[in-house]
């Protein structure tokens, strides 16, 4: 099953805004690790080199610290 995982930079008159974060680098790596098994037994996650949040913050010159506000739209956990 193929699930997006969206992310939007707004550049507002009060500063830029991120809204969500996308997935990490390192699902690259070990998504069993950072989906949890009942994710993980759903679906995979595909994140070409170049298409995390971090990296595509990079490729426009722009660092964390140049964001003004970070909005997350859901936040589920695995750990508890």
């Amino acid at each position: 099953m193929w699930v997006p995982v969206s992310s939007y930079l707004i550049e507002h008159p009060k500063g830029l805004v991120l809204v969500d974060t996308g997935w990490h680098e390192e699902i690259r790596l070990n998504q069993k690790k950072h989906l949890g098994r009942l994710a993980y037994s759903m679906f995979r996650g595909d994140l070409p080199q170049g298409d995390s949040i971090a990296e595509k913050l990079h490729s426009l010159g722009i660092k964390s610290e140049d964001l003004d506000f970070v909005i997350l739209t859901c936040i589920r956990t695995t750990s508890g």
